[in-house]
């Protein structure tokens, strides 16, 4: 008889489909077979990261989820200033002291770099648990012991980030989003359903508090997992303490990430504070949402960003112009489908928050239409980085998030959300203009697609 043959699940064979079809068109567009890989382990984090924040809010209701929406915004945005822009620089230096085998200089460096991080985030975490003894009375119980566990849980956040920074500066790009786009969200998953299965509820106190349980375990994880890789990689040397020139390197990285993190993220604030958490909530969906579309700007800055910054330092001009020309095609050809389905699935994607979150439809048409533009010329503030013109992409990042924390103070108590996602896209825009005018002006680089 012959053998009887495994019919494969429809769910199965749909995610292949699906693969295949991106594997092709990513094919089509010039992509390497390494950044193919990459990208499709990266998409399939995000949806990874997509499912654990419906299933947030599918538990907590608009409310709850508002509540665990700012907390963690204010997080991101403390440990943004903790990792003191050592988190970018180690994927820069390590690479290039490896290649000049200044092997005291690269174990001394990363060592600097990790005492640093963690000293500032303690700083942060006292700044937070004090701020939030000040002002507890104001806040619900619960809402004051998810900003408690959020103290605590900053440091071993900032250690993930770091540790995840010294992954991809050793080239290990899955390895370097494992912790954050898949463990993360799989085990703070299943402790919230074993919590609501156990309490019929949900409250942003106890999402925290599994948070920073799942999170405690997997910085051990991945902090000695990049040990053991740096340490394979190099040969073992005394390190050498050059504070003075690590910290000038880093400092103005640190100051742009934050200025950066609010220009995408202050808007979550500011509905916050005019329109309540429960709006908070709502939007933070459109916003997670929309992120998909600048996907690829993303994954092409952690693939390209060091193969630009070794041909700058080399004065391989063509080369270098080459890389961003790709680089920026690249981002380009991988927002528009995704800005496409982003607009056509929205009012679905959205649904499976709950009814309540389709409010954001609109506002989510406006900020996936603000990647797509930017995503054109996104590259621009990363490329004037890299060249030495910090200073300036400073100045035009501080304009831009002053006006921006003028128009949102303006337009969003009177135009509520869809002010909100205007002022960050329109933001958003206007800061990749003028870095892409002042390239092409000063370098004659052009990071169009």
């Amino acid at each position: 008889m012959p053998a009887r043959q495994t019919s494969i699940p429809f769910p199965i064979r749909l995610i292949q489909g699906m693969k295949q079809v991106i594997d092709k068109y990513l094919a089509l567009s010039g992509f390497t077979s390494g950044i193919r890989t990459s990208f499709l382990f990266r998409l399939l984090g995000i949806g990874a990261v997509y499912l654990n924040q419906v299933l947030l809010a599918r538990l907590m209701g608009p409310r709850g989820f508002g509540d665990y929406s700012v907390i963690i915004t204010i997080i991101n945005f403390l440990i943004a200033l903790c990792l003191l822009g050592f988190d970018s620089s180690v994927v820069r230096m390590v690479p290039s002291l490896a290649e000049s085998k200044s092997y005291g200089a690269l174990h001394g460096f990363v060592r600097f770099a990790y005492r640093l991080v963690i000293t500032a985030s303690i700083i942060c975490s006292v700044g937070l648990f004090l701020y939030l003894l000040a002002n507890a009375r104001k806040f619900s119980v619960s809402f004051s012991e998810g900003v408690f566990w959020g103290v605590i849980l900053i440091p071993f956040l900032a250690l993930i980030y770091q540790s995840s920074a010294v992954l991809r500066s050793l080239n290990r790009i899955k390895g370097s989003f494992i912790s954050v786009y898949f463990l993360i969200p799989l085990f703070l998953s299943a402790g919230c359903m074993y919590y609501f299965r156990e309490h019929g509820k949900l409250t942003v106190d106890a999402v925290m508090f599994i948070l920073l349980v799942c999170v405690i375990g997997i910085s051990i994880y991945v902090y000695r997992r990049s040990g053991r890789l740096l340490r394979s990689a190099f040969p073992a040397a005394e390190p050498e303490l050059k504070a003075a020139a690590w910290l000038k390197i880093s400092g103005s990285l640190v100051l742009l990430t934050a200025l950066n993190l609010l220009l995408r993220q202050s808007d979550i604030f500011f509905v916050s504070l005019y329109l309540g958490n429960a709006k908070a909530g709502i939007y933070a969906a459109a916003e997670k949402i929309a992120m998909l579309v600048s996907l690829g700007l993303g994954l092409t800055e952690v693939m390209y960003f060091p193969k630009i910054a070794a041909y700058f330092e080399r004065r391989e001009k063509k080369k270098m112009s080459e890389s961003i020309r790709s680089a920026s095609r690249q981002v380009f050809f991988l927002a528009i489908p995704a800005c496409i389905i982003v607009i056509a699935a929205g009012k679905a994607l959205l649904m499976f928050f709950g009814p309540a979150f389709v409010n954001s439809y609109y506002a989510l048409i406006v900020l996936a239409l603000g990647q797509v533009i930017a995503a054109a010329i996104g590259l621009a503030t990363g490329i004037m980085s890299i060249l030495g013109h910090r200073r300036t992409i400073l100045i035009y990042s501080l304009l831009v998030v002053a006006l921006q924390i003028c128009l949102n103070i303006l337009l969003i108590p009177r135009f509520g959300i869809i002010a909100a996602a205007s002022i960050t896209s329109f933001c958003t825009i206007l800061l990749n203009l003028l870095s892409f005018f002042f390239l092409r002006k000063k370098t004659g680089i052009s990071v169009s697609a």
